[in-house]
Parts: C-alpha cells; structure tokens; sequence
C-alpha cells in the first residue's frame, strides 16, 4: 500500500512512501526502509540540465527502469501493464526528487515520467535569460570540444552540413524525440544534402 505525504522540505512536491508489503516487491529500487534513494546529488535547477540528465539516465539503465522514458505506455489491456505503472510511479517519483522545486512543481500533474522527461527537455526554452545564456554557453563548449577549428575546408563544410542536421532535428516536436535520438545519438550524423 502507498499514502501520500507532503514534501516537509520543500512544502510543494508530494512524495509517496511505500509500505513495507509493497516495498519489498520493490526492494531493487527502494532502500531498506523502503524510502526512495537519492538517485543522484545533482538536483535539476534549470541551469545544469546536462549533468543532470546524464546522471538520472546512468541512474535508470543501471536499474533496468529506462524503458518509462523512451517509450509511450502500453494499452492498459496488455499484461505487462501493471508493472509498467509500477515502474511509472516509481520514476515520477525520483524524477520529482532529483529536481529543484520550482522546477518539479510544474511538473507533478503529469500522468507518465516519460512526459516528465520529455518536458523538462523543452521546457528549457522558459528559463530566465541568464540561465539560458549560461545553457548555450555550456552546449557550445561541447560544440568545441566536438567539432575542433579546422582549416579544412571540407571538414569546415563537414561540421556545418552536421550543425543544420542537428538543428533540423531540434526543431521537431516531441513526437519525433525517438527519431532524434536515434540520428544524434549513432555518433554518424547524416548530411542534410547526401543522406536525408
């Protein structure tokens, strides 16, 4: 069984406790008292969405519960359902905790963690200018350390193709997130003029 508690640190986000019954069917995620662990020391301000991210994703492979991010849920008719909620709760949950509350409170009527993962990716946009200023000024450092000045103008021409990929792909809503991931995250960006 499960009861909802206020938050007593922050007075705005509702945490769940497990009780025991239900916390020893979880006991691979839960801590021996059956709280939940604190998946990472990098809480989620608006300013450091990179860290966070890859810590909280780290976080969920290792633990076998990444799949409630990356997929939609299943029909409430299949069998794996129940344990897909489960697993849900179980996220949204951690999501929640990993985050600032001015940053999780928002985002608590969310039914699904993957709509929680998805939003706080767009949400970045809603930042105050000099977080966002300090955001851009993180992704061109990686941008740097990715695609190094070349005097080559073909790498040159290379390196600019790839940047329109990218920023092609950004641009296309949520539903194509997938698709992005997939295309950015194979390491081999297509050309926009040869491959698309």
């Amino acid at each position: 069984m499960e009861e909802v508690l206020d938050n007593p640190s922050t007075g705005v986000a509702p945490c769940v406790r497990l009780t025991p019954s239900l916390a020893s069917s979880s006991s691979s995620s839960l801590s021996v008292d059956g709280s939940f662990p604190q998946i990472t020391t990098v809480k989620l301000d608006g300013a450091n969405y990179v860290t966070w991210k890859a810590t909280v994703e780290k976080y969920l492979i290792a633990r076998g519960k990444a799949h409630v991010i990356r997929r939609d849920p299943p029909p409430t008719t299949y069998p794996t359902f129940d344990r897909w909620e489960q697993d849900n709760a179980l996220v949204c949950t951690l999501l929640w905790q990993s985050m600032a509350p001015h940053v999780s409170g928002p985002l608590m009527l969310l039914p699904t963690a993957k709509r929680i993962w998805d939003q706080v990716r767009f949400r970045r946009g809603d930042l105050p200018l000099a977080t966002h200023y300090s955001h851009f000024v993180g992704l061109c450092q990686q941008l740097d350390v990715y695609m190094p000045l070349t005097t080559d103008l073909t790498e040159v021409a290379c390196q600019r193709d790839q940047i329109r990929v990218v920023q092609y792909l950004e641009s296309l809503g949520p539903e194509y997130m997938h698709l992005r991931q997939q295309i950015i995250g194979s390491g081999d960006i297509p050309s926009l003029t040869r491959d698309l």
